[in-house]
């Protein structure tokens, strides 16, 4: 009688998810992917799968979703998914620059957004 392994991954990934978005974030450390091309390694072409936090490149990451996920027909556009997949890694952020700051932000109208800011 074989006692069947209990299977990690999904904690495993979790952890790589976790680990990512601390490498990104704090721009040092030890990037971990599953799969990479050779070469040159570019932090900001990999995104985790909102579904199943893996990481892996935005590129194919519309085809895992349909793929992996579940979803056999997905509604989101390819450029939906990477958008949401970058905001999720920490690549793109909500603080403008300064540079929208100085040039963008003066150019507009006095109103509540401006308070804010």
């Amino acid at each position: 009688m074989s006692k069947k392994k209990p299977d990690f991954t999904a904690f495993l990934v979790l952890g790589d998810d976790k680990n990512n978005r601390s490498v990104v974030e704090n721009k040092k450390g030890e990037f971990v992917d599953s799969r990479r091309k050779s070469g040159l390694l570019d932090v900001s072409m990999y995104g985790p799968c909102f579904v199943r936090k893996e990481w892996m490149l935005l590129s194919g990451l519309k085809q895992h979703c349909r793929l992996k996920c579940g979803k056999k027909k997905s509604r989101r556009s390819s450029r939906s998914l990477k958008l949401k997949a970058r905001i999720l890694a920490g690549h793109i952020t909500g603080e403008s620059s300064e540079l929208m700051k100085n040039e963008v932000l003066k150019s507009m109208k006095q109103d509540k957004l401006e308070e804010l800011l």
